[in-house]
């Protein structure tokens, strides 16, 4: 139980002191993977933060869609 609630603790803290971290999308995304390093336990993809988000593949998505592969002369 104490390890869910200083997981909970650490997600909900401000711990951004880096001044090159600017959005809330980039805060938001860096305090989730800190928590999911802190607490994921059999898995060392997870325990090192090497690992995909949906909003990370979206994003890839829309880039990849944008190539244009035919052949134009």
């Amino acid at each position: 139980m104490r390890g869910i609630i200083r997981a909970c603790k650490r997600a909900f803290r401000p711990t951004v002191s880096d001044s090159r971290v600017r959005s809330r999308e980039a805060v938001e995304e860096k305090v989730a993977r800190s928590v999911v390093k802190r607490t994921a336990t059999g898995n060392i993809r997870l325990q090192r933060g090497q690992y995909v988000t949906r909003k990370e593949v979206d994003r890839n998505w829309e880039r990849v869609r944008k190539y244009r592969f035919d052949e134009q002369d």
